[in-house]
């Protein structure tokens, strides 16, 4: 067992409203999907979903996708599609601060053996 596997837990009840973008990275929808299940519905018109983690300190970190200038009914029928594909894409990670970023994205990263990159 990786010795940070339990860093993070997804907890899709946590606010997560303080957290911005941080990072990026570049993996399969179809590999979250996986692991954790469909993420949730933000409420956001733009979304695909959201999967949200705590710490094992309290912090808040998100996983997310935006579909930017397209319809909100495409999106609900997409949805299930999109998070299936075996198509790596770029994820947002957001979080309350860069440090927590950074040290989500590291051990997200590591889960997946993909790579991350900070957020423009």
């Amino acid at each position: 067992m990786d010795q940070h596997e339990e860093d993070y837990e997804l907890s899709p009840n946590a606010f997560w409203g303080m957290t911005g973008p941080q990072y990026i990275m570049q993996i399969a929808p179809r590999e979250l999907h996986s692991r954790y299940g469909m993420p949730i519905n933000d409420g956001d018109a733009e979304s695909l979903g959201t999967y949200v983690f705590m710490s094992k300190g309290g912090a808040v970190v998100t996983v997310y996708y935006r579909a930017n200038d397209v319809w909100s009914l495409l999106l609900k029928l997409v949805k299930p599609i999109f998070w299936r594909s075996k198509s790596p894409i770029e994820l947002k990670i957001g979080a309350e601060s860069p440090h927590e970023g950074k040290l989500f994205a590291q051990w997200l990263s590591s889960r997946f053996g993909v790579s991350h990159r900070v957020w423009p």
